[in-house]
């Protein structure tokens, strides 16, 4: 009797594991999408293989002839959707540049990006994120030592660490001047999509847009080198960067460039990007 009460004990003990065993197997596991995220230039209206110079108006209406944008981006922050099951599945990818907490995914840069290059995506990472709905991402825009090679500076002391790096040409009565501006700051991005995005299989990348054409809107740069207050390098450029103390129309160049800046973000889909394996 005593002998056969175990049996039932032991049998029903076996029958609850494989029961659970089973539901455990036949529970959907949260889909993963291999993803690729990258930052781009937007608003290069006109922009080719052949014509690589992006033309924008300044404040006063001249042309800014912009042959080279660079930013520094030192991390992204992008909120998982509300229905996922956030951090856990994406524990077997964590390492020091990517991680996870309290439903947003951390990646730790620098990202230099080259926002008017052609041909190829300024690349950020391949990551896998969890299928649904993603609705913003946050950018921080951050100096760097080893950010892009300018060759020269106005000051004594070259400025080694920047965020922005903007040079070209304005014209100004009918002649071309080149400038140059350098800048080292810290800016936060917050690129909002209500509507969300829905991340799958199908669309499993992220593009972010800084819209490179905006930038110069509202900038005094024309208005500035006319007041004779900018420097110039040795290769004859007038010159900004962080040790440009101005006033006038100068002193608005770095206050409206950063608020454009911030301003600039888009999120979408990104049809053309290719998944590194």
């Amino acid at each position: 009797m005593w002998n056969q009460q175990i049996r039932k004990n032991v049998n029903g003990l076996f029958a609850i594991g494989v029961l659970a065993a089973f539901a455990f197997a036949c529970t959907p596991q949260e889909e993963l999408v291999d993803s690729h995220i990258a930052i781009f230039g937007s608003g290069l209206q006109g922009l080719s293989l052949e014509n690589t110079e992006l033309r924008v108006p300044d404040a006063d209406g001249n042309t800014v002839v912009i042959a080279r944008a660079d930013v520094n981006i030192r991390e992204l922050r992008l909120g998982l959707p509300e229905d996922s099951e956030g951090c856990d599945v994406l524990a077997g990818q964590l390492d020091a540049a990517v991680d996870c907490s309290d439903h947003e995914l951390r990646i730790v840069g620098p990202f230099p990006v080259d926002l008017l290059a052609r041909g190829t995506q300024p690349s950020l990472i391949d990551v896998s994120l969890p299928a649904g709905t993603y609705k913003g991402i946050d950018v921080r825009i951050d100096e760097s030592d080893e950010l892009f090679d300018v060759s020269s500076s106005s000051s004594q002391d070259v400025q080694t660490s920047m965020s922005f790096v903007v040079t070209g040409d304005v014209k100004i009565a009918g002649t071309l001047i080149p400038f140059g501006i350098v800048l080292g700051f810290e800016e936060e991005l917050h690129v909002e999509k209500p509507e969300g995005l829905a991340i799958n299989d199908a669309n499993p990348n992220l593009a972010i847009d800084l819209n490179v054409y905006s930038w110069m809107a509202g900038v005094p740069l024309s208005a500035c080198i006319k007041s004779g207050q900018l420097p110039k390098d040795e290769k004859g450029r007038y010159w900004l960067d962080n040790s440009f103390s101005g006033s006038g129309p100068c002193a608005d160049i770095e206050h409206t460039l950063r608020s454009n800046i911030v301003h600039s973000g888009d999120l979408r889909l990104d049809e053309m990007a290719v998944v590194s394996k």
